[in-house]
């Protein structure tokens, strides 16, 4: 057993419990490294239970899980937990580490029973089911991804139509007052805020997307000295944006499409309307 796997599983109590699960989607895994390799999974609950009251109900605690890699590249991860899924598991809850209370997490050790038949969970499914909206000025309707905490919508911005993305308030998941305070006045002067950020993102990455190019199957085989370079103002000309997401604290990220200049990455641009634009980088 590799000391990342003993140390993993020293953060959970060593007494199991048999509780209900009322699961979402499988969120994927983290790598824990060491030889051999582990995985880490997640996978995120609507609500758990016993036979006669739901627990946790101030945090509601995700699963997780280890796997080899060849368990992680199958269908199934083990355990074929289906989202939207009420299931009785025997788990082991998380000790409290630093701020991480109690119970933050479960790892599972076995599936006991599926497609268990339990009302209360049979209710939190119902409302988790039942579609949240609200109609905002300039973006439509704003629709509530549950699994997510955000709000989902379309605006047009400086003439090209994108996706949006609000954060929940931290009082009401229901909600999003904060991060639509912060988009009506990013929308309010949306030409200024696109502008300022493919510039600010062509003096980030102008050079780098040159470097980029001379490494392209196009120019190979051609000297470096013959390759015009990519200045800021094409960098910046070239970009298109594709989403915004905006935090209920104020902060928000653009992303624009890098029309392959990093063959088919995405450019993020991210600040907040108090300190302007704060940074940038490159994702796959």
């Amino acid at each position: 057993m590799s000391q990342e796997k003993i140390n993993f599983e020293n953060r959970y109590d060593t007494q199991e419990k048999e509780i209900f699960v009322l699961t979402m989607r499988y969120l994927g895994a983290g790598l824990l490294g060491g030889a051999p390799r582990y995985w880490s999974a997640q996978q995120p609950v609507i609500a758990c239970a016993n036979k006669d009251s739901l627990l946790y109900q101030e945090h509601i605690p995700y699963l997780t899980w280890l796997m080899t890699d060849e368990e992680c590249n199958t269908k199934e991860k083990i355990f074929d937990l289906q989202p939207q899924t009420i299931y009785r598991l025997k788990v082991r809850e998380s000790l409290a580490i630093g701020q991480l209370p109690h119970a933050h997490s479960l790892l599972v050790v076995d599936v006991l029973q599926r497609n268990c038949h339990h009302p209360m969970l049979e209710k939190e499914l119902e409302i988790f089911r039942n579609p949240v909206s609200f109609f905002l000025e300039g973006f439509g309707e704003m629709t509530l991804d549950k699994e997510f905490n955000m709000f989902c919508g379309k605006t047009l911005w400086n003439g090209f139509e994108c996706s949006v993305f609000f954060d929940t308030d931290d009082d009401n998941e229901n909600t999003a007052k904060e991060a639509s305070k912060t988009a009506c006045s990013l929308l309010a002067d949306c030409k200024h805020w696109d502008e300022k950020a493919r510039k600010y993102a062509a003096h980030l990455f102008a050079e780098d997307a040159t470097e980029w190019k001379m490494d392209s199957d196009e120019f190979a085989g051609v000297d470096c000295k013959d390759i015009p370079p990519i200045s800021e103002e094409e960098f910046a000309n070239r970009l298109t944006i594709s989403e915004i997401c905006i935090s209920n604290d104020g902060s928000f990220q653009f992303y624009y499409d890098d029309d392959d200049m990093f063959w088919g990455h995405v450019v993020i641009v991210r600040g907040d309307l108090e300190t302007g634009l704060e940074g940038g980088e490159i994702a796959g």
